[in-house]
């Protein structure tokens, strides 16, 4: 509704505010350039992110309120939809870059599943992009729903043996287990809500008509499957700066 819509932009236009404000204070206060310039990368996404959800609606750059002159576009939809998640990732690597054990002399304790996990949690952050990328096709083209529900079941086997590792490998140190712990719980979560969403789009012979509590199921799913992306993003990042592969012995 109309409601819905200009909180939307509301809120939209607060996380512009919010972004300038923190590439301003990165500019002034971080030593790190490649840090500061990551706080401008995202005050440029959220300033294209905010013109995407423009054109999203009417399809062109114009000033008219007329339906007559607005074309909706899908597509740009589904790269307004993907563009959101990478932002929301982008935040969040932000965020530990910026952290006192990010920056703390702490050293990477060398470990022999290092290197593996290492690479399992790059391929997940992968993974789990591409994921999103076939449910906002399916969320807003409704394409796809035998990809987006098959490539569910790889994803899920692969974000849980991550989390597994994570939670159960790296006990002594900080973040790590946490994260795993969480990532495992919330794949299970996951599978739940989007086995819901599934039966409750099939199960609708109106697509016009959504009742409240399917708004809020596949909602609920789209936003589990951010936080995921986030988990992931965080796991891949930190098992870089808290890990290091063991050197190898001399023969």
């Amino acid at each position: 509704g109309i409601f819905y819509e200009h909180a939307h932009r509301l809120l939209g236009s607060l996380v512009g505010l919010t972004t300038l404000v923190l590439a301003l204070q990165l500019q002034f206060s971080e030593r790190r350039r490649w840090l500061r310039a990551l706080g401008w990368v995202a005050l440029l996404m959220v300033v294209l992110q905010g013109m995407l959800g423009g054109l999203r609606v009417t399809g062109r750059f114009t000033m008219s309120q007329s339906p007559t002159d607005m074309a909706p576009s899908l597509d740009l939809a589904v790269v307004h939809g993907i563009l959101g998640q990478l932002f929301f990732g982008l935040l969040l690597a932000l965020t530990a870059f910026s952290s006192r054990l990010w920056v703390s002399g702490r050293l990477p304790e060398p470990r022999p599943t290092a290197s593996t996990d290492r690479q399992l949690t790059a391929v997940l952050v992968l993974a789990v992009f591409v994921q999103l990328v076939l449910g906002a096709m399916l969320r807003h083209m409704a394409r796809g729903m035998l990809w987006h529900v098959s490539f569910a079941m790889v994803l899920a086997l692969l974000a849980l043996a991550v989390g597994a590792r994570h939670w159960g490998l790296y006990r002594d140190l900080p973040l790590l287990r946490p994260l795993g712990r969480t990532l495992t719980i919330l794949v299970g979560v996951q599978l739940l809500l989007g086995t819901g969403a599934l039966a409750a789009v099939n199960g609708t012979p109106d697509p016009g008509d959504l009742p409240w509590w399917e708004v809020a199921l596949t909602t609920l799913h789209q936003l589990t499957g951010a936080t995921i992306l986030g988990l992931s993003v965080l796991l891949s990042l930190w098992s870089r700066r808290l890990l290091a592969p063991e050197p190898e012995q001399a023969s």
